[in-house]
């Protein structure tokens, strides 16, 4: 083919196509991902139908909504920590069911949903994990508590999609610290349970971890189980050695050990904990900042440990919670806020939006 520069479709062709070349050299098109509310549940404090009754600890922390969590279609479940039940609200915020646990008073501190429908809660007045099904009674399916352990706590559980329960556990033993991850086989851990990792604290200060390669972050750490197999290991409290903005480090570990990814997480100083949430099904990691604070924030990173997204997420009310944020496995999060009179919980779903921008 011979271009004829006097040929007014072809000239307009070979300006189209020098356009595109520049414009492919002076932009790009960047993905953002953004949230807009998708429903909400609010709660009020009270002893009346589908309240949450105000219950105090006994270092006099006051606790409101102690923990909850989501299933399918929007439905919320909250803990009832004063009565020992868990309360089931619909997508539109109703009252729908109360859920026996099978305890009088209970310190129901943590929960998940089983993808069978089963709702799985900590109890940590006896460190056991009751799993409550959709029909029949609830049987315990796990304890903490064994010979040898001066005390144990149940920090949180989670339902793995390799069908097992992952929990996160306190040991104190022998003047040892022991926080834990263990897999819970079966619906009735026939298998026994088997920890996954574990950092130990001595009395002398040392510290020794096993279930995973490299040192694990600075300080304390806590574990949480990922969507897509493996488990996170990351740093609890801040870093009380320094005052100024300084990055925090989650990792990420498969199922052998092997680190996986890092994640770098930059905080304002040693007041600013980090809270990891999970992840979702496409690999993005959810991790909460200075969460039930006034100053609280969620930053979102994509699987390959790039900044996506960043909400607020303040928490303004006196009455505390284990549960200030959840995310599912579609990535739609969950907000516990503080109300004049009660608490509402804000469901955010994400929105992926192209935008063109300057190189």
């Amino acid at each position: 083919m011979i271009l004829n520069l006097r040929n007014p479709r072809q000239l307009a062709f070979i300006v189209g196509i020098g356009l595109c070349f520049f414009g492919a050299l002076l932009f790009k098109i960047d993905v953002s991902l953004e949230y807009r509310e998708a429903g909400r549940l609010e709660v009020a404090w009270g002893d009346g139908e589908g309240q949450i009754p105000l219950t105090t600890s006994r270092d006099g922390t006051q606790f409101g909504i102690r923990c909850f969590c989501e299933g399918p279609g929007g439905v919320t479940f909250v803990a009832d920590w004063q009565n020992g039940r868990v309360l089931k609200y619909d997508g539109s915020g109703d009252l729908v069911e109360t859920l026996d646990v099978g305890r009088r008073r209970g310190s129901l501190d943590d929960m998940v949903l089983r993808s069978d429908g089963t709702l799985l809660v900590a109890d940590n007045s006896t460190a056991e994990i009751v799993a409550v099904p959709s029909e029949g009674r609830p049987q315990v399916l796990w304890c903490g508590r064994s010979p040898g352990l001066l005390d144990s706590h149940i920090e949180s559980i989670q339902a793995g999609g390799d069908g097992l329960v992952y929990v996160t556990a306190t040991l104190l033993s022998d003047g040892e610290y022991r926080r834990s991850m263990i897999a819970v086989e079966g619906d009735a851990g026939a298998n026994g349970p088997r920890t996954i990792a574990e950092v130990v604290m001595t009395p002398s200060g040392s510290r020794r971890y096993s279930g995973f390669q490299g040192e694990p972050p600075a300080g304390a750490v806590t574990f949480r189980a990922s969507r897509q197999g493996g488990f996170y290991a990351a740093p609890v409290g801040g870093d009380s050695s320094s005052r100024s903005a300084r990055p925090s480090y989650v990792r990420r570990y498969r199922r052998d050990g092997s680190l996986s990814r890092e994640y770098k997480v930059e905080v304002r100083g040693p007041a600013e904990a980090l809270t990891v949430a999970g992840d979702d099904r496409a690999g993005r990691l959810y991790v909460g900042i200075s969460l039930g604070t006034p100053s609280g924030r969620v930053r979102v990173y994509d699987r390959d440990g790039t900044l996506s997204a960043e909400l607020a997420a303040p928490y303004l009310g006196k009455e505390r919670s284990h549960s200030y944020l959840r995310v599912d496995p579609e990535g739609v999060l969950s907000i516990l806020e503080a109300g004049e009179h009660g608490a509402t919980i804000r469901r955010l779903a994400p929105v992926r939006r192209r935008l063109l921008a300057r190189r």
